[in-house]
């Protein structure tokens, strides 16, 4: 059995922790005895240090990944225990074979208020990330839908929690964000945390279990958080079941984000609504984009990263094939390195129709260039010479 306890805050240097105490009988692939998520002292007002919320979220994940029940040894809303224990586990048993369902306990259920009204996002810098922010600050008129503050994480995507590279790209990476912020007059939460400690050989499979953790521990203030979407709607119908055991978010988010939810703190999906290209489209003439987007997917545990695009890895590539397609891509030659891009442009085409099938991305970018008027290689052609390639190989 896993047990959650002890439910605090500490103070110390100007920062703030949530704290939980986590033991077990069994053989865990972390070394932790607590889960935290950490701020500066002046967001400490936002962390739930009455109910344990947050743990109904990757406690839950890890219980199902080892099989063994979990006991929280305190309150938790029972809205969001009753969706979990009815809905999310039975989506999570779904989305991968080393997922059963066990028991969760919790003592009791207690509701906490809510008086900050906090409506938030993640400002990675992606293009996903920027859609959401241009949408619902730049275009939102009403106050109760428009955002207030930006969130920053350290939980998982900069890297491993062992890797001393990590915490150096996380700060990088944050004043960034903390800049675009500025420009766009929003005040940034940095969150650091050692959520990723936990499960980190799972990667995407759990990854986004630590950001609905930081969402409900910081639910004294959170009313309203916006998650990013990467799937538009069409695409997690055609292409969500490719996901599982692989990416939870592509796989389920539509359907279970809508109950990871309190009384008080709802996690709205954002950005299904729109295909890649689209969004790519909606901020391409923002100026905070042209400054500071940054969709590099390389972490700390890459020994060439830094807090730069690449412009050669697939997420680099099919931003700079749309921005070129929209005419849009010396604007962005202060974010990409434009010359890797005209050195790999003809294969990342290429890419494209090889991947036009198996990929929804790459099938959203050749309709997308398609139709902007770029000059792309035959889908068919593309599948005839790959034919003969194989043939030719086996004689």
């Amino acid at each position: 059995m896993i047990e959650i306890s002890n439910l605090r805050k500490e103070s110390c240097e100007g920062y703030t922790k949530l704290i939980v105490d986590i033991n077990s009988d069994i053989e865990r692939l972390d070394n932790e005895n607590q889960i935290w998520v950490s701020v500066e002292d002046k967001y400490a007002y936002m962390l739930n240090d009455i109910t344990y919320d947050c743990c109904l979220t990757l406690p839950v994940y890890m219980a199902m990944y080892y099989k063994t029940d979990l006991h929280i040894k305190g309150k938790v809303s029972k809205k969001l225990y009753r969706n979990i224990v009815d809905y999310v586990s039975y989506i999570l048993q779904s989305f991968s074979n080393e997922l059963k369902l066990v028991n969760i306990y919790a003592d009791g259920h207690e509701d906490i208020d809510n008086l900050q009204e906090v409506n938030a996002t993640g400002i990675s810098c992606g293009v996903d990330s920027l859609a959401t922010v241009y949408k619902y600050y730049e275009l939102e008129k009403d106050l109760d839908y428009k955002l207030t503050h930006l969130f920053f994480l350290n939980c998982g995507w900069h890297g491993s929690l062992d890797n001393s590279n990590t915490i150096p790209l996380f700060n990088k990476r944050a004043l960034q964000a903390e800049d675009a912020a500025n420009q766009i007059g929003l005040p940034l939460v940095k969150v650091d945390s050692n959520l990723h400690a936990f499960l980190y050989d799972l990667d995407d499979k759990a990854s986004y279990f630590n950001l609905y953790y930081i969402i409900f521990a910081m639910g004294k203030g959170i009313s309203k958080y916006y998650l990013s979407s990467s799937f538009s709607y069409e695409e997690v119908m055609k292409y969500g079941y490719r996901a599982r055991n692989r990416d939870f978010s592509e796989y389920g988010d539509p359907m279970t984000l809508p109950l990871l939810s309190t009384l008080n703190t709802t996690i709205i999906s954002d950005g299904c609504q729109y295909k890649r290209s689209k969004k790519t489209e909606l901020i391409a003439d923002w100026e905070v984009s042209k400054k500071y987007l940054n969709v590099c997917c390389r972490h700390s545990d890459d020994p060439n990263v830094d807090e730069k695009n690449c412009s050669e890895c697939a997420k680099c590539n099919r931003t700079l094939i749309a921005l070129d397609a929209m005419g849009k891509l010396t604007e962005y030659s202060k974010v990409f390195d434009l010359n890797k891009y005209k050195k790999n442009k003809r294969k990342i085409l290429w890419q494209l129709a090889i991947n036009y099938d198996k990929d929804a991305f790459s099938k959203d970018n050749y309709h997308f260039c398609e139709e902007k008027g770029m000059n792309l290689p035959s889908i068919k052609k593309v599948r005839i010479l790959r034919r003969i390639k194989r043939m030719l190989c086996f004689k």
